[in-house]
């Protein structure tokens, strides 16, 4: 499963449009939503995609939980406005996985979703 959280619901359309037809597709606009979902389904959740950007917090902070949360979750942060800097520091510091660019390549997007779900698969069996 795939998980999004953005804050912007247009951004949340296109992405379930591009994805739902590979992945089931949850969308959430308010990161404390998209917790309570994934503790209510600890299992379900392979990928997330998460939006640097938000009002209340920031996509790295958000990250940083998720991976609290099962270290073997595979984050996907994407935005259009990012201090590069902090973006190589969630790197470095495995807050995220991967950092994608917007406007975004649908299709480097979906294969970078197709990586990180083998990797979940592949670092959950071990």
């Amino acid at each position: 499963m795939l998980v999004i959280i953005d804050d912007d619901p247009m951004v949340g359309e296109t992405l379930i449009d591009s994805l739902e037809e590979l992945y089931e597709v949850k969308f959430f606009e308010c990161p404390k939503k998209a917790f309570e979902f994934v503790a209510a389904e600890p299992f379900f959740p392979q990928v997330f995609i998460v939006d640097y950007r938000m009002p209340e917090t920031n996509g790295g902070i958000i990250s940083r939980q998720i991976k609290t949360l099962n270290p073997n979750y595979q984050v996907i942060l994407i935005s259009g406005f990012t201090d590069f800097d902090d973006i190589q520091l969630f790197l470095k510091q495995r807050d995220i996985d991967e950092f994608h660019r917007k406007p975004l390549n649908m299709e480097a997007l979906k294969k970078s979703v197709e990586f990180r779900r083998k990797m979940f698969l592949k670092k959950s069996a071990i």
